[in-house]
């Protein structure tokens, strides 16, 4: 299936590839056509390839539910929220001034720093918390997630000056702007540390309620700036308060802080730092509505990776480490076998979907509007790249490859700092990364592919590191 899933995807790629130059430069939309049909032949053909799999049981797209969709739709809800209430609250948001700029503006720069940031400021709590989520104590978690809150709260701060000076310094703001950008992204960033309790303990429904009053807020009381991010987090404060109300609490000071920032830094860059980048290097160029849209497909494909993929993940590792403690050698073997088939095959699907999704949305769009397809085009293309790279570091990561996973990290934050300072336009800087990163992002995969085939062995030095 995944050598089927491989062919199949690198079709989708170079039909996407295609596409975007043909439309943009030749205005021929007689290819839209034969894309599309592409896509159907495409996805036939995986399709049948899966359903005569061996493995079929074990594939995720066949083990379809509604509960299945449901968490699919939950880890979606925050595109989902937010796309149908921006645009009805963007009327009333337009007439609202700070410090002489138009307040849609400041939200423009909150909504490419913001995603970043959060990722930084929320890595000292996954740190905390993640050792216990497998205790499957949820008030132990909750303690826990509160306990370890006001330091990296504190923490936030510096991370929110590094970010918003290089804004202010391109921008030129009055001070009454900048304040009021950095309270947006502070707001929005302590909403994000609010909701890592959700995420680890896998509660759906406290996720969608954080998200919902977000939204609703935003929809009731646009003008009131400060309003969504705030109701948003009361719901969590709330929760996590009510549930621990008979519980004592200590402050707790998370060690190496500074360095779990600096990992979600590089973690975070992989999806989020190009849009901050251009921002910084195309101010009034910068078309939110094409290039928030072209990173759906990448959005849809790591939260199906997240929401469907990660938790067998997390169920197989689990049995195998159980099988070297307990169970014989066969039985280990048959353990790792399946672990190692769900990894490539988890890799094999979240790459597929987001290259059909891709070429599909970049079909649409050439037929609606042909002028933006080069600049979608672009970006999809190398967004497939970072979503995949984000994959790849986060499987390293949790076999203990910090090293590599970091430093890809790096590496991405500077080639995408370079192409975005000697580039003349967007779409050029999407294209480089594309062509560059697909081959780093091709090894990647196989390192940590290949390091997966053997878990049994990196799962114990993980643990054995950690004496």
């Amino acid at each position: 299936m995944t050598s089927i899933s491989t062919w199949a995807t690198a079709l989708l790629l170079l039909g996407t590839l295609v596409l975007t130059f043909a439309v943009h430069y030749r205005g021929d939309h007689l290819l839209v056509s034969a894309c599309v049909l592409l896509c159907i032949i495409v996805t036939a053909v995986a399709t049948v390839r899966i359903l005569l799999s061996p493995r079929v049981t074990r594939s995720v797209l066949l083990r379809w539910s509604p509960a299945a969709a449901g968490r699919l739709l939950a880890q979606l809800s925050p595109v989902i929220f937010l796309s149908a209430a921006y645009p009805l609250a963007a009327g009333r948001l337009s007439a609202v001034a700070v410090g002489g700029l138009p307040f849609p503006r400041l939200l423009l720069a909150t909504s490419v720093t913001a995603p970043w940031l959060s990722q930084i400021v929320c890595m000292p709590l996954f740190t905390a918390l993640s050792p216990h989520a497998a205790g499957r104590d949820p008030q132990q978690l909750r303690v826990r997630a509160l306990e370890a809150w006001p330091c990296s709260f504190a923490a936030a701060i510096p991370a929110l000056a590094v970010m918003a000076v290089p804004v202010w310094l391109t921008e030129h703001w009055r001070l009454s702007a900048i304040l009021v950008y950095a309270t947006l992204c502070l707001l929005n960033a302590v909403f994000a540390q609010s909701l890592v309790y959700s995420v680890v303990s896998r509660h759906n429904l406290l996720w969608l309620a954080g998200w919902g009053a977000y939204a609703a807020a935003l929809l009731v009381i646009p003008r009131v700036w400060f309003a969504p991010p705030l109701a948003g987090l009361w719901v969590q404060i709330a929760y996590l308060v009510w549930h621990t109300r008979y519980s004592p609490l200590h402050v707790l000071r998370p060690h190496r802080i500074f360095a779990d920032l600096g990992k979600g830094a590089l973690l975070g860059c992989l999806l989020w730092s190009d849009k901050y980048l251009y921002f910084l290097r195309f101010p009034h160029d910068f078309r939110a509505g094409v290039l928030f849209g072209a990173m759906v497909p990448a959005i849809v494909a790591y939260n199906f990776y997240f929401a469907l993929l990660a938790p067998r993940t997390d169920g197989l590792v689990e049995s195998v480490r159980r099988a070297m403690t307990e169970a014989p050698i066969p039985r280990l073997r048959q353990e790792c076998s399946s672990l190692s088939s769900h990894i490539r095959g988890s890799a094999a699907q979240a790459a597929l979907l987001c290259a059909l999704l891709s070429l599909l949305v970049v079909s649409a769009l050439t037929l609606v509007i042909p002028a933006d397809s080069l600049a979608a085009g672009a970006e999809m293309l190398a967004c497939w790249c970072f979503v995949m790279g984000a994959l790849a570091c986060y499987k390293l990561a949790y076999l203990g490859h910090g090293r590599l996973a970091y430093g890809y990290g790096a590496l991405h934050l500077a080639l995408a700092a370079a192409a975005f300072t000697l580039s003349p336009s967007g779409p050029d800087v999407y294209l480089a990364l594309a062509a560059v990163e697909l081959l780093l992002v091709t090894l990647v995969l196989q390192v940590c592919l290949r390091d997966w085939d053997q878990p049994e062995f990196m799962l114990f030095w993980r643990h054995a590191t950690q004496w």
